[in-house]
């Protein structure tokens, strides 16, 4: 037997509300014998919600995508571990959101950079695709119409022959069509481009090159010939290599 705490009346062992008063009783004992929530099932959650979230901050990396597999791994073996026993699985459960967010995150921002570096044509294939470019020309048709210029060649293979004017481990090699005695338009050219001779004669594209190797023996000054895929909006020559022949 027991007794109310509120109102003192006599109440059967089992019964969780006071008869008399209505008063909610305390919990009962656990029975003897019983298991107490074990504590891995926590200690496993935490450890995946914090990987995860350390995958998630790192997602950009390998290492992310590591530590969301490893958290879901552990978050996985906690509900596992749970329908044996009763043990916490909210710090598991987050763990495991949070690592399947970060790693479709990491899909979307990194899959496409990563499918176009799978599929990204050999220099063999690059060359076969290229179209051969005037950089002189380019230069008129660019101060002509910029985005008739835009629509022909963005996204195209070309291979350019120019003048190193400028090279740069982080910014590339700028490359121009003319030197200094080669400043000339016919009255044809300059009427396509409105008069616009200045810009056209300081007109350049910018190499990045896929292998730096390609740059170590450039020289300011000297003709050179590349193959890349060129983006209209910063005059960029991407993926670009040597052509040697």
């Amino acid at each position: 037997m027991k007794y109310c705490p509120k109102c003192g009346a006599q109440l059967a062992d089992e019964a969780a509300f006071c008869d008399k008063c209505g008063s909610a009783l305390g919990q009962p004992a656990a029975p003897a014998g019983s298991e107490p929530v074990r504590k891995e099932g926590s200690a496993l959650g935490i450890a995946a919600l914090i990987l995860s979230i350390l995958g998630f901050l790192t997602g950009f990396m390998g290492i992310g995508l590591v530590l969301d597999v490893i958290a879901i791994v552990l978050a996985v073996r906690v509900f596992v571990q749970a329908k044996k026993k009763p043990i916490k699985t909210g710090m598991a459960t987050g763990g495991l959101v949070v690592a399947v967010l970060s790693i479709l995150l990491c899909g979307v921002l990194l899959g496409p950079a990563l499918w176009s570096e799978l599929n990204k044509p050999s220099q063999e294939e690059m060359l076969a695709e290229a179209t051969t470019v005037d950089l002189r020309e380019m230069a008129i048709e660019h101060y002509e119409n910029d985005a008739a210029f835009a629509e022909k060649y963005d996204g195209e293979i070309l291979k350019v022959t120019g003048y190193v004017e400028n090279i740069s481990n982080w910014a590339g090699v700028k490359l121009v069509w003319t030197q200094e005695n080669q400043n000339f338009f016919t009255n044809e050219e300059l009427e396509r481009m409105n008069g616009d001779a200045f810009f056209a004669t300081q007109f350049s594209i910018t190499v990045n090159f896929s292998n730096e190797e390609d740059m170590i023996h450039l020289e300011k000054g000297s003709e050179i010939t590349v193959v890349g895929t060129f983006e209209s909006f910063a005059d960029n020559l991407n993926d670009a290599y040597l052509v040697t022949d």
